[in-house]
């Protein structure tokens, strides 16, 4: 059988150069998502190392929904912006 936390812990060794039990500790010294403020839980499959993708450092831990979503504005401050604006206008 496959053990599954040392799979992640080799990914986020290459990866990040960390390991999971790191990941769990910024995750709780962040106190959960850095945008959306979700608390921390137990299962860290939903965490994830948030990059940037011109460094390659890593900003911090983020959940999957947040995450995903600052990939879909290509980490673009100006897009992200504009989308807050619509969203205010758009009421």
């Amino acid at each position: 059988p496959v053990d599954r936390g040392a799979v992640i812990n080799g990914h986020l060794r290459r990866r990040y150069g960390m390991s999971l039990e790191e990941k769990a500790s910024m995750l709780g010294k962040q106190g959960g998502c850095l945008i959306c403020r979700k608390p921390p839980t137990e299962d860290l499959s939903v965490w994830h190392v948030d990059h940037s993708h011109e460094t390659g450092m890593v900003r911090g831990v983020l959940c999957r929904r947040c995450n995903q979503g600052i990939g879909f504005f290509s980490d673009s401050v100006s897009l992200l912006m504009a989308a807050a604006d619509y969203l205010r206008e758009a009421k």
